[in-house]
């Protein structure tokens, strides 16, 4: 019974250490997104101000909410970011346009792996795509 508390209580404490990171399996595009933006924002700043880049990835980003933004992260690859190029394609945008698009939502994706919210399996296969 007392190594049964134990490690109810070691996974108690494990818990809420995490309570401020949610888990990978729960994350949303939503939620990535919005985080992201938010480390751009003071991330992309130069001499006090923020860059236009921080623009740049909120308009790369859009297409990608308006297809699969409630979907978990876990479930998204490289066929849905063709979709997302599609999107982008569709009302006229430049080829280098949507391809450094497609960089940015890469960066995101690389910036979620580093914070644990993106399996790193998700980064890989979307890096495959090459020249949507």
């Amino acid at each position: 019974m007392f190594e049964a508390r134990q490690r109810y209580d070691q996974l108690i404490t494990e818990f809420l250490t995490r309570q401020d990171q949610p888990e990978t399996v729960n994350v949303t595009i939503n939620r990535l997104c919005v985080a992201f933006l938010e480390h751009a924002q003071s991330y992309y700043v130069k001499d006090g101000a923020v860059t236009a880049e921080v623009s740049a990835v909120r308009c790369s980003l859009r297409p990608l909410v308006e297809l699969y933004g409630r979907q978990i992260v876990t479930g998204f690859g490289p066929k849905k970011l063709i979709l997302v190029c599609e999107q982008m394609i569709e009302p006229g945008w430049f080829r280098k346009t949507v391809n450094d698009s497609v960089k940015r939502i890469i960066c995101m994706m690389r910036w979620g792996v580093v914070q644990q919210w993106v399996p790193p399996e998700v980064l890989g296969t979307c890096r495959e795509l090459r020249n949507p």
